[in-house]
């Protein structure tokens, strides 16, 4: 049987797209680095980004959308988005609205061997979604620029095979780095991002609910360290009775790098 693959090309405040592929589906959830650079690292894992059915796109910040242009002008790709996430776009996307299509929250869409459903996500930006990718046996879920852990999350993201979970900060290496206090208060804000210990507390849910493999992801480049996410994560779900690497698999996405290759 063949596998639903995940591949996070990159993530972090640096850049975010994740490649998703399964039979004669492929897909990117943001487009957020150059599309030289997606082209290369798609190439390195054996595909080609003219074969790309559909872009998702979560939100309209640049570090998820800079290729958003060049791929529009490149490829015969689908891309959806909320109303939001379009109407704060629309200067990029105004010539080609005839690949746009807009997806609402909750909304399931089928991309041919794939289901994609959307669901809300709290961040400063216009209707920014999360995405739950199925096929007929495995499931996957995307969700990273998490202000707070909303209540819909719980419900929105449970029973995944894998989860891509934001751990985007310590709380205490954002208090002492050098970003200017509007940032650091931004990225603690209800429309910031997740801390590793809110990651640790959410992970604790996912494992609960019977998700088998976590992937943190979308770390600062300045508060947090692939090290400090993952340990951070583990100790939390141990004190909730949960071994890392026993009873879910454990792993980080490293800030600007090609992340791992899973087949599910």
């Amino acid at each position: 049987m063949e596998s639903l693959k995940f591949c996070p090309l990159f993530s972090g405040s640096n850049g975010n797209s994740i490649f998703v592929s399964y039979g004669n589906t492929r897909i990117l959830i943001d487009c957020g680095c150059s599309f030289k650079k997606i082209k290369e690292t798609l190439h390195t894992i054996g595909e080609d980004i003219c074969k790309l059915d559909a872009v998702f796109l979560t939100h309209s910040h640049t570090d998820h959308t800079s290729a958003l242009p060049m791929i529009l002008k490149n490829l015969d790709v689908k891309v959806c988005g909320s109303k939001g996430t379009l109407i704060e776009l629309y200067p990029k996307i105004c010539d080609y609205t005839d690949k746009i299509f807009q997806i609402g929250q909750n909304q399931s869409v089928g991309v041919l061997d794939l289901q994609v459903e959307s669901f809300p996500v709290p961040h400063d930006a216009c209707q920014t979604l999360g995405y739950n990718i199925s096929n007929a046996n495995r499931s996957i879920s995307i969700l990273t620029d998490v202000g707070f852990l909303a209540e819909n999350l719980y419900s929105d993201v449970k029973g995944k095979d894998l989860v891509f979970l934001e751990s985007n900060h310590d709380l205490n290496a954002l208090e002492n780095c050098s970003y200017p206090l509007h940032l650091k208060q931004r990225i603690r804000g209800d429309g910031g991002h997740l801390s590793n210990e809110n990651a640790g507390k959410f992970a604790t849910h996912l494992v609960n609910g019977g998700t088998k493999k976590i992937i943190l992801g979308h770390l600062s480049g300045e508060a947090n360290t692939t090290e400090l996410a993952y340990e951070t994560v583990k100790d939390v779900l141990k004190t909730n009775s949960i071994t890392a690497n026993r009873d879910v698999m454990l792993s980080v996405s490293e800030r600007g790098a090609l992340g791992e290759t899973v087949l599910l």
